[in-house]
């Protein structure tokens, strides 16, 4: 009974461990990370109402811009095995590798949040160029009001 007991402990033990190993390359629910691009540009396809060529452009903005917009929200699940690492660096630098804007005011922006922004404005210049202005406008209101529920 022992025996047994101990064996089944470790067999799960062993495909825990199997399990875990995947997680690096895909996401906590199991999806990879261009099943997402697809599924967040089919959300945007539906909710603004673009048609097949529309549609087309902005999957290939979306994977063109893939990882280069909300670059730490991607290490939440522990896909990247040095990403703790890296947060715990970036943690004890930060003061250090910031710098005050010429304002005067106490906000302070990281090197890499500047990167972000610019890459969030270029995704946008395209996005209009993609989008007909009222779906633009459209956009913009959902944008402005997930800002406002963020900042609450």
């Amino acid at each position: 009974m022992k025996k047994t007991i101990l064996a089944l402990a470790a067999m799960m033990i062993i495909s825990a461990t199997a399990m875990a190993q995947n997680e690096d390359r895909r996401g906590r629910n199991g999806m990879d990370r261009t099943e997402i691009v697809k599924r967040r540009t089919e959300a945007t396809v539906k909710k603004y109402d673009l048609n097949a060529e529309q549609a087309q452009k902005l999957l290939e903005l979306n994977t063109k811009y893939q990882g280069q917009m909300w670059r730490g929200m991607g290490n939440r699940a522990g896909r990247n095995t040095n990403a703790g690492k890296e947060r715990a660096v970036r943690r004890d630098t930060s003061m250090r590798t910031r710098t005050a804007p010429a304002t005067g005011n106490n906000v302070r922006i990281r090197p890499d949040m500047k990167e972000m922004r610019e890459n969030m404005r270029k995704y946008d210049e395209e996005l209009k160029t993609i989008m007909t202005s009222e779906q633009y406008a459209k956009y913009q209101k959902d944008i402005e009001a997930r800002r406002q529920a963020g900042r609450k």
